[in-house]
């Protein structure tokens, strides 16, 4: 499922980052102010309007859902979940992204063999 409360906090995240009101957010979002204290209080936003608040954080939107990956879920989709955040952390430059996923790769197939 979308965690719109996620995506919420993540609006106000970066806008306080970037010292900006809500109304400079709605304004560079393309959508009605109104619409963006809808969604921090839960309310039912326009597709649109989620979309382009989710390129304006600059976060993937892996990073608002909120469903884990299935305990029986194969190792690459397990891999792909944890690929996603990493990409979706703006800290990281996307080479280094790549490289943990690769060392965090090995280590899952390293550990993930070895107890079985």
């Amino acid at each position: 499922m979308f965690d719109l409360q996620s995506l919420a906090d993540a609006i106000d995240l970066r806008r306080r980052e970037l010292g900006f009101t809500l109304e400079q957010v709605a304004e560079q979002v393309h959508a009605p102010v109104e619409e963006l204290r809808s969604l921090s209080a839960g309310g039912d936003p326009h597709m649109g309007v989620v979309m382009r608040t989710i390129q304006w954080t600059g976060l993937g939107i892996e990073a608002f859902l909120d469903e884990p990956a299935p305990l029986n879920a194969d190792s690459a989709e397990k891999a792909e979940r944890v690929a996603a955040f990493l990409r979706a952390d703006r800290d990281l430059k996307p080479e280094s992204a790549e490289a943990i996923e690769s060392v965090l790769k090995a280590a899952y197939e390293r550990f993930a063999t070895s107890a079985r």
